[in-house]
């Protein structure tokens, strides 16, 4: 029930005393509802802070030590007859606004009792306690992951999980295969006081690949996988544990090849055979592939020793520019009268074939006279593998004969006639692609005589470069990272870069590149060219953890013909936000004349 205040006051003295002729003395107001201790700002949606007080005639808020517009808060106002007391609640909203770019945002509420003692004002006023208003926060990498283990039968195993940072204090949820646990449903499930998972009595049944997820109101994020598996499925011992070329021949009916290359077109596929195996699996970079993306024949389902397993992993290029270096094993796994025996072979390293759009060195036109020795030399460009190189005359292949020499980059014609005559290429290849370099041969009478292979030329090793600006519609950054960013404890520093035309988006910090999972890509369409926007955000403790600066750039990927070619964007350096407590100039209190004006000075405290 809502009342006026005029009308609270008069019932309140008829209760207490007679208003008239008499000083009053009442106690200080008592809250008996305090601000929240914390409060979050979800969705812009802003939050309401509420107070109540008994025997008081005012309540105001206090924020960061500054009263708040009084405009902005609501005050309402209850008689108790039983107590013959007001109850008087005043709440006050705060906003996104108010607390963007800070930290710690805090409120307390006055309640005022306005007495007068003496025939003098004297409003005294109660606090209440502090409460916090924040955005929520979650960062994005935990403090520790839990790890892939082999787990003995009938034994106990513990998952561990540390939450990344979070306000509010994130939960942890866990999931196997996907799926959500409740350890409140399973006997043998338990889960720790500092959030770990525990395992009492592992069976094969509970195999499989969990996960930890941390949540709060800022979202979710989830950690890697890690995969138990039953101790003796996989190997037994060690003395168990074979390669393949310490195993019976017949074992492995084949194995991966020392080196592979995939290209932007083209996985490289990983092949594997194996004969009286019961499994076989790949795992590269230490993890398990999907069993979805191996593709598996299987001959004499039943088992025994004439089961044949081949298995095939095609490895795209988007996985390897990911991962950086990416190499893979098969295991085979067998059972034997000792219980499970696994063999494993030698690694095969899967690399990015690239090859560069341009020659270290090109080849130059020549006019000679019939019956000149002349030579051609190139550089091809760079690539992975090396390109291999070959010659062309008018666009057929040359081959070796009595007037032409070939050796590698170098090509040699003797006495040239009018067969020779034409366009002269260097043609260089690898699985990333073709490139071309060439050079008209012509012949005449009034030119000079050559006779080149009495010539010594060092041959160039320079790549040309062009400083021309790019023509309307080639690939681009639009956005790139600036040239410094400041990361604070609760708010990690944001990099974004777009890249026109590129096919794939990349982030490089400290040398290294970041994992895929750690840049968010958005793709669009301007101009009809396909724009890649990559957002990362660099948490302060990775900068604490640098010796030295801490900086990153942006890689954009373009293919063509098969190949890639990089695109280096600008360097940017990652600083630690500070800001220092003292400022450099204090207001002072000044005494004016009415109507006069009042100028303070006030310089911030040092910062950044």
């Amino acid at each position: 029930m809502e009342i006026t205040t005029t009308f609270l006051l008069s019932t309140l003295c008829t209760f207490l005393m007679s208003c008239v002729g008499q000083d009053t003395s009442m106690a200080l107001p008592e809250f008996v509802t305090h601000p929240q201790e914390y409060s979050y700002i979800v969705k812009h949606k802003p939050v309401t802070l509420t107070c109540e007080a008994y025997d008081a005639m005012e309540i105001t808020f206090n924020c960061l030590g500054m009263k708040m517009d009084t405009e902005r808060t609501k005050t309402y106002e209850s008689f108790e007859p039983e107590s013959g007391r007001i109850l008087v609640k005043a709440t006050f909203d705060v906003t996104q606004n108010d607390v963007r770019g800070l930290e710690d945002y805090w409120c307390e509420c006055q309640a005022w009792n306005g007495l007068v003692e003496g025939g003098e004002a004297a409003d005294q006023f109660t606090l209440s306690r502090r409460g916090f208003v924040m955005t929520p926060y979650l960062g994005k990498y935990f403090g520790e992951e839990p790890q892939s283990q082999s787990v003995e039968e009938d034994s106990s195993v513990e998952l561990i999980c540390v939450a990344p940072e979070g306000h509010p204090e994130p939960k942890i949820i866990w999931k196997k295969n996907g799926h959500h646990l409740h350890p409140n449903k399973d006997d043998n499930l338990l889960i720790t006081e500092s959030r770990s998972l525990v395992i009492q009595n592992f069976q094969m049944t509970d195999e499989g690949d969990y996960s930890c997820v941390a949540k709060n109101l800022a979202g979710k994020v989830e950690s890697s996988i890690a995969t138990l598996t039953l101790q003796d499925y996989i190997v037994a011992a060690e003395t168990n544990l074979m390669m393949a070329d310490e195993a019976d021949e017949s074992t492995f009916l084949q194995i991966p090849e020392k080196e592979y290359y995939t290209t932007k077109d083209t996985p490289a596929a990983i092949t594997c055979a194996v004969k009286g195996a019961e499994f076989l699996e790949f795992r590269c970079n230490n993890g398990r592939i999907d069993e979805k993306l191996i593709e598996k024949d299987v001959t004499n389902p039943r088992g025994g020793p004439e089961r044949k397993i081949k298995s095939i992993y095609r490895v795209p290029a988007e996985t390897v520019i990911s991962a950086g270096d990416y190499s893979c094993i098969c295991y085979a796994w067998f059972m034997t009268d000792a219980g499970w025996s696994g063999t494993e072979t030698k690694p095969g390293i899967v690399k990015l074939a690239e090859i560069d759009e341009r020659f270290v060195s090109e080849l130059e036109d020549m006019t000679v006279a019939p019956g000149s020795t002349v030579t051609f030399r190139c550089q091809p460009p760079r690539g992975t593998p090396a390109p291999k190189v070959i010659w062309a005359l008018n666009n057929q292949q040359l081959a070796e004969s009595a007037s032409v020499e070939i050796s590698g980059n170098t090509l040699m014609i003797k006495q040239v006639d009018s067969r020779y005559e034409g366009q002269i290429s260097c043609v260089a290849q690898n699985i990333a692609g073709t490139q071309r370099s060439t050079a008209v041969l012509r012949l005449s009478e009034d030119a000079e005589m050559v006779d080149s292979s009495k010539e010594t030329t060092d041959f160039p090793t320079t790549l040309m470069t062009s400083t021309s600006p790019a023509p309307p519609g080639s690939s681009y950054f639009s956005q790139d990272l600036e040239d410094v960013y400041y990361a604070a404890r609760r708010q990690p520093a944001e990099l974004v870069c777009t890249y026109i035309g590129a096919n794939l988006l990349t982030v490089r910090c400290n040398g290294n590149r970041l994992a895929a999972n750690r840049v968010t890509t958005q793709e669009d369409v301007i101009n009809g060219q396909k724009s890649i926007t990559g957002i990362v955000n660099i948490r302060l403790q990775e900068i604490r953890e640098t010796s030295g600066e801490f900086y990153c750039m942006c890689l954009a990927w373009t293919a063509k013909d098969g190949a890639w070619k990089t695109i280096e964007g600008s360097r940017s350096v990652i600083r630690e936000a500070f800001l220092e407590k003292a400022f450099m100039v204090v207001p002072q209190d000044i005494e004016v004349m009415a109507g006069r004006t009042a100028v303070f000075d006030c310089v911030p405290p040092l910062g950044a």
